[in-house]
């Protein structure tokens, strides 16, 4: 975060934190922002935090995804208490129910890797859940999981849940000439995978059905074009497109005096969408209920999904969206960003466009 106010020449320094149709760099981290960062405190193991109520359950060679593309295996279930700011703007306590994995990539260009929760039937709110990894390389990698209740999401009733969580991992990647794949996506049981029972993506039988699905999805896609000026509504929100840059800062409307803005990571850029929404829906709805992903493609060949989403609060503030609601019928004007767009391209005659997944479309902006 960055905040000046004109008469002044020093500014603050940054301050960092990090958030996929498809699948940043780096932000702001306020006290707003606690919930992606607070992953980075692991939750300890149950017999040294009883008093807390923390919970750790770790595991080895359980594998909840094995394929020719990736094989990911369960590290460890974990809880711990963390601090969050609901849609009010009052900050609360509650439990953070976390699962821990480490992602392989067996193929020979980036893969990234998005992950879906269910609980009974119901979908899961799961924070943090696009991770990328380079060709060849293992990561350890955390997300959090939630009930997705209006209009905040809350905790899972008890650590057991976690154990009943089904997971759904949707894999894509660059092949070794930057050739964006899709691998399928992958379901499987927590439990299930706990138990030593047959792992989804093993079987010849689930990954040819996953390859099939996966083959029908990509055979005739509708891409609509998208323009300055253009709104897309449905019954639950009005969403018009007011402008598109690509910079190394983004700023609030507000910058006449103390201000924070996102700057893009070194050597770095943001292809920053702003949008005005408006909720329509009887209840508030959360940016993730609309946009299912973007990706960049830069020269016809390199691509790029990392997002970041913020609002500015009309203050001189740009504010981290990814658990905020937004209210029925209350105007917003937010940042949808795709990051870490090499810096060449602020002077390059090379193509960029983006893809964006809105309300179940594809829409498609070309920047140049």
């Amino acid at each position: 975060m960055k905040r000046k106010r004109i008469v002044l020449v020093a500014a603050t320094t940054a301050m960092a934190l990090s958030i996929g149709l498809f699948g940043c760099g780096s932000a702001p981290n306020t006290a707003e922002d606690t919930s992606a960062a607070a992953e980075e405190s692991q939750a300890t193991d149950e017999s040294t935090d009883k008093e807390e109520g923390l919970k750790k359950q770790e595991f080895q060679d359980v594998k909840l995804v094995d394929n020719e593309n990736a094989e990911i295996e369960l590290v460890s279930l974990f809880q711990k208490e963390t601090n969050w700011v609901r849609s009010s703007g009052s900050a609360e306590v509650m439990i953070d129910n976390d699962v821990s994995i480490k992602i392989k990539n067996k193929t020979d260009g980036d893969l990234y890797v998005y992950v879906d929760g269910y609980l009974d039937g119901e979908k899961l709110k799961v924070i943090s859940n696009s991770f990328t990894v380079a060709a060849d390389k293992t990561s350890n990698e955390s997300f959090g999981v939630f009930k997705d209740t209006q209009p905040d999401f809350t905790e899972l009733d008890s650590f057991d849940d976690l154990t009943k969580v089904d997971l759904s991992f949707k894999i894509t990647g660059n092949d070794s000439e930057g050739n964006y794949q899709e691998y399928g996506t992958v379901e499987t049981k927590i439990g299930d995978a706990i138990a030593g029972k047959t792992v989804s993506g093993t079987s010849e039988e689930k990954q040819e059905e996953a390859d099939q699905a996966a083959k029908t999805e990509e055979k005739a896609p509708t891409i609509n074009p998208l323009n300055i000026g253009d709104t897309i509504s449905n019954d639950n929100w009005d969403i018009n497109l007011v402008r598109v840059d690509l910079t190394d800062e983004v700023l609030p409307n507000d910058t006449s005096g103390y201000y924070a803005s996102y700057e893009a990571g070194s050597g770095t850029v943001i292809l920053d969408f702003v949008f005005d929404f408006t909720c329509r829906a009887s209840k508030a709805k959360s940016l993730d209920d609309v946009f299912g992903g973007a990706r960049a493609t830069y020269a016809s060949k390199y691509e790029y999904e990392n997002i970041e989403w913020y609002y500015d609060d009309d203050g001189g503030h740009l504010r981290n969206a990814v658990r905020v609601s937004f209210d029925p019928l209350q105007p917003w004007q937010f940042h949808y960003m795709i990051c870490n767009i090499p810096e060449e391209a602020l002077t390059s005659e090379e193509s960029l466009s983006a893809l964006i997944k809105i309300d179940g479309q594809l829409w498609e902006y070309n920047y140049r």
